[in-house]
């Protein structure tokens, strides 16, 4: 039984850990887009620095969302709480109960 509940802590620390990355991520293309970078821009940097592997599309996907779903005129800081956010509501999950499971 501890170790079960040990293995659900690790999992809830990976996902708070992956929910920082992601919005610290955010965060800094915030901050690119007020530099003046436009998404094109911003492309043509990354492609230079970042070999074309799966880290790097997840860059790519997560600052696609910062620059066509985040209004320029949130701070970097309010990306960070916004993509945060998010992304810790994306891994919650709702109890079922056992008449919904056996729908």
């Amino acid at each position: 039984m501890i170790e079960l509940l040990f293995a659900v802590v690790l999992s809830q620390q990976q996902i708070q850990d992956q929910c920082i990355y992601q919005a610290g991520v955010a965060s800094r293309v915030q901050e690119a887009r007020h530099e003046g970078d436009d998404w094109e821009t911003f492309q043509a940097k990354t492609q230079k620095i970042y070999k074309d592997d799966e880290g790097y599309h997840n860059l790519l996907g997560i600052a696609y969302l910062v620059y066509h779903e985040a209004s320029i005129e949130f701070s970097p800081d309010q990306v960070f709480e916004l993509i945060f956010d998010a992304c810790n509501a994306g891994h919650k999950k709702t109890p079922i109960t056992k008449q919904e499971f056996n729908l």
